[in-house]
């Protein structure tokens, strides 16, 4: 899994990305990073795995 990082406005964006096995590039989560950096990351990186799981899954079904 990948963080892209990029800025609106001033404002830090988060966007949590990775390719799956057929080399696409899925975007899992993104969200405005502000106040407790900690505290995103706890939320947002559980998010993200869950996301690619559930894609992984939908690939196995095809």
């Amino acid at each position: 899994m990948k963080e892209l990082r990029v800025q609106s406005k001033g404002d830090p964006i988060r966007a949590f990305f990775v390719f799956d096995p057929r080399r696409h590039g899925i975007v899992l989560c993104a969200g405005h990073k502000a106040g407790n950096e900690k505290r995103f990351y706890q939320i947002m990186i559980p998010l993200a795995d869950e996301e690619y799981r559930k894609h992984l899954q939908k690939l196995q079904q095809e």
